[in-house]
């Protein structure tokens, strides 16, 4: 719990107005039960735009969306599979990859935030293994893992896959465990513009 308060502190906004603390507050609990929320788009006539032109209606940004039982957070939806089994690392990531999507890589400390939150009482498989070869713990797209974003805790002599969960990233055994479930992630689809008459 305090690796979560150290290392995802809520930003407020600068001018801390009632009004301004409201809206912080209900944007960041839409957010957090996965409500869309469409921001206008203000009209910037461009350089082809006739003199004094305005728009016939108000156009909203495209938004962002899930398939069910998906959460989203910012551009990337998450699964967290609901099933205590022991499944091994490969089968894991073969049920995201057949579903679209693949093992969570953590790519910036808001990602690790929200999976912090939302991961307190499960472990979830990451997208991290060790590689004996170069003797580096990796991501699945092949990036080298950085230690200034999280520590890796746990044995590093028999497990050599991780996982997330209780506030914290540990070694995993990659042949599953009763405690470790599955969790995939994929890029959010664009859904249709939405207008206003």
């Amino acid at each position: 719990m305090l690796q979560i308060a150290t290392h995802c502190p809520l930003r407020f906004p600068k001018q801390r107005s009632w009004e301004n603390i409201k809206i912080f507050l209900l944007l960041h609990r839409a957010s957090w039960n996965n409500i869309i929320l469409l921001q206008p788009v203000n009209y910037r006539p461009t350089a082809s735009s006739p003199p004094d032109s305005t728009p016939s209606s108000t156009t909203y940004e495209e938004a962002l969306g899930c398939p069910q039982h998906w959460e989203q957070n910012g551009e990337k939806c998450y699964f967290f599979s609901p099933v205590q089994k022991i499944i091994d690392w490969n089968t894991s990531r073969k049920e995201c990859t057949d579903n679209n999507s693949d093992l969570v890589i953590i790519d910036n400390n808001e990602e690790l935030c929200y999976l912090f939150s939302r991961t307190r009482s499960h472990y979830y498989l990451l997208g991290l293994k060790f590689s004996k070869s170069e003797e580096k713990w990796k991501w699945i797209n092949d990036v080298e893992h950085n230690p200034d974003m999280f520590t890796i805790g746990g044995d590093f002599t028999d497990y050599f896959c991780t996982v997330i969960g209780h506030g914290k990233v540990e070694t995993a055994s990659c042949s599953g465990s009763l405690t470790t479930q599955s969790m995939c992630e994929k890029a959010a689809n664009i859904l249709e513009r939405q207008k206003e008459s």
